[in-house]
């Protein structure tokens, strides 16, 4: 019996488990990553498709009051000014929708993207905390 010869085999075998795990896990982050992309695809696609359609919607509707109005600039002037006053209320009520944390945000769940999340540095240590009571100054010395 070679002891060295069994802990060569008992290595090769370990090594060719690290090499099936590490495969795996490379196996399963590019189909997690390919569902995410198809996913995301999709939904920007959508996404495109609404916002041409309100867009021509728009367009139909600044053209129905300009006729209405007597000019199209007029149809165009009050769909401006209907959507600045949404923008404004959205700013003002501001929907829970868009009270999204940034640990929550959608990026976040891609797998391995953690940079855009906001970094959580520990206080400096030669900066006083807040609640320690800041040291007298010392006397500056009079010179006669």
């Amino acid at each position: 019996m070679n002891p060295l010869g069994d802990l060569g085999n008992h290595l090769e075998a370990l090594l060719e488990d690290v090499r099936g795990w590490v495969e795996a896990r490379l196996s399963l982050f590019a189909l997690e990553t390919e569902d995410f992309v198809n996913q995301l695809i999709r939904i920007l696609i959508l996404i495109f498709v609404i916002g041409v359609f309100l867009f021509f919607c728009l367009i139909t509707l600044a053209l129905g009051l300009g006729m209405w109005l007597g000019h199209a600039f007029w149809g165009f002037l009050a769909v401006t000014a209907l959507l600045l006053l949404a923008g404004l209320l959205f700013g003002i009520i501001r929907p829970t929708f868009m009270k999204i944390k940034p640990e929550e945000a959608f990026w976040n769940k891609i797998p391995g993207v953690t940079f855009l999340l906001p970094t959580k540095q520990p206080p400096s240590p030669s900066l006083p905390v807040a609640s320690e009571t800041p040291k007298s100054l010392p006397k500056p010395a009079i010179k006669k």
